[in-house]
């Protein structure tokens, strides 16, 4: 049988003790901005710059990007009538035309959704 000392015990516990980070709230923030909104952000505006380029301005006017998540492109519309015109647009291939004006950003699908821009 084995002979715990303390001196091992020691050892033992202070080799798997995880290293402490000390960050500050602000770098901590800061690594979230640069790792994951900056990048999701940058995205994003690419879209709404391409959206305002492929739909006519009456279109436009009346519907915005919101989000960008997994490959699926939200759309808030504030009509039906206007989100029936986007849903013809969407079904003769938005979707191919967006990948080819933002080639960095990954987009599967559109969806659509009736809401306050």
């Amino acid at each position: 049988m084995y002979r715990w000392t303390d001196e091992k015990l020691k050892n033992v516990f202070n080799n798997r003790q995880r290293a402490r980070r000390d960050r500050t709230v602000s770098q901590w923030l800061d690594g979230l901005l640069d790792n994951v909104v900056r990048p999701r952000q940058t995205k994003l505006t690419k879209v709404q710059q391409a959206w305002q380029e492929l739909l006519p301005p009456e279109l436009t006017s009346h519907s915005c990007p919101d989000s960008l998540r997994l490959g699926r492109l939200r759309v808030l519309v504030d009509s039906s009538a206007h989100l029936q015109e986007l849903d013809w647009l969407v079904r003769e291939d938005l979707v191919g035309q967006l990948k080819k004006k933002c080639p960095g950003v990954t987009i599967n699908e559109i969806k659509l959704v009736r809401g306050l821009i």
